[in-house]
């Protein structure tokens, strides 16, 4: 993991929420991102997709974060799991 940065990540149709976002070394995802308030978890892959998991624990957060493969977390723990939007969509 590197520096954290701050972006603006829309949710819903107009509100917009802050999410601080952490860069992690993995071959498909560049950043992981939280919103603690709202419970967001937002994940930006190496392609330029942005997803966002709703209602999920900040716990999960911080075991993705430190998990050996963060990819493999997403499989094994998000994806499935969790409601989902793509940003852009």
């Amino acid at each position: 993991m590197s520096e954290q940065t701050d972006y603006k990540a829309p949710v819903g149709d107009v509100q917009q929420v802050s999410m601080t976002w952490r860069t992690v070394t993995s071959s498909n995802i560049t950043e992981v991102g939280y919103n603690t308030t709202q419970e967001i978890l937002g994940v930006r892959f190496h392609f330029g997709s942005v997803y966002y998991y709703y209602e999920v624990p900040q716990e999960v957060y911080t075991d993705m974060i430190s998990a050996e493969s963060v990819g493999k977390f997403l499989h094994r723990s998000i994806k499935g799991k969790y409601a989902y939007g793509k940003l852009g969509d």
